[in-house]
């Protein structure tokens, strides 16, 4: 299977020249298949400004985003050329399909673009009205979030239009090399890619604070035991040793990059013993972290 790295490095140019948050909705369930595939497209499974995220706080307002993943299918299957819209909330996006051999497998968004002021007070005002939300707190997301103007049409389906060819032949080559998968059941409604980027988003944000499993579970109104098995199934590991390998990779960097003590280090990766630090350095490392300075600084 291909590395996927050209895609990856493109998403992260667009981001990082025009400031667009791109996100991939995944109608199919293909990209889980291939997983060099799911690795490079992971920073763009869901919606993560912080008015995003404080909408999705609410779990009616989760779900709501979730369930309009249909009504987003349908209008793309009439459009099939892109178009530009607001949810619910307020967020305006360019929304562009991916296709296969004439079927909707996905669609790829790029925003975030604000409403005109008045519509967007609406809006605002609206998704919180039912909530336990803070319409000041979101009315100040919202300003803070979103990008001040949105870009030349054309040019975002240029770039959109490249990635959506790019993983629909992607989806065909993976239907050529696992002929025994079943694909084409439609999954509008699928969480899994949604929270999983939440997830990574929140511990990559959040790793040296002492966060607790259940804690992280709340983030995405779920279980324990569905997100341990959700990243056990997409990343081989559970969401606690995800965190411990997380912290000690920031702890490596540390090591090297500063004449910290083994202490301050830990406290600063999210560990408050450094000797639990220490002993968990050297099980995932095989060398304390002591040696670890010693070679690599």
């Amino acid at each position: 299977m291909a590395n996927h790295a050209a895609l990856a490095n493109f998403l992260a140019h667009i981001t990082q020249t025009y400031g667009w948050q791109i996100c991939v909705n995944d109608f199919v369930g293909f990209i889980p298949v291939d997983p060099a595939l799911d690795q490079a497209l992971r920073p763009y499974m869901a919606h993560i400004n912080p008015y995003c995220l404080y909408i999705k706080s609410e779990r009616c307002l989760f779900g709501r985003c979730l369930t309009l993943k249909k009504k987003l299918a349908e209008k793309s299957i009439r459009m099939p050329g892109g178009f530009f819209g607001f949810c619910h909330a307020g967020v305006g996006e360019y929304i562009y399909p991916i296709t296969a051999d004439g079927d909707l497998i996905g669609v790829i968004d790029a925003g975030a673009f604000p409403a005109e002021p008045r519509t967007a007070e609406y809006l605002v005002a609206r998704a919180c009205r039912h909530s336990d939300l803070d319409p000041v707190r979101a009315r100040q997301l919202y300003g803070a979030s979103l990008l001040a103007e949105r870009p030349d049409e054309r040019l975002v389906a240029t770039l959109l239009e490249f990635v959506a060819a790019y993983l629909g032949n992607t989806y065909r080559s993976l239907r050529l090399t696992h002929p025994g998968l079943k694909f084409g059941k439609k999954r509008y409604n699928s969480s899994a890619d949604s929270i999983l980027a939440l997830l990574l988003d929140y511990l990559h944000r959040n790793f040296q604070e002492p966060l607790a499993v259940p804690e992280i579970a709340r983030i995405c109104h779920c279980s324990e035991s569905y997100i341990n098995h959700l990243f056990k199934k997409r990343l081989g590991v559970n969401i606690r040793m995800y965190l411990n390998k997380l912290r000690i990779e920031r702890g490596k960097d540390d090591l090297v990059g500063s004449a910290d003590s083994i202490a301050e280090i830990a406290l600063r990766v999210g560990y408050n013993d450094p000797s639990y630090f220490s002993k968990l350095f050297t099980q995932l490392v095989g060398i304390s972290p002591l040696e670890y300075r010693k070679r690599f600084s």
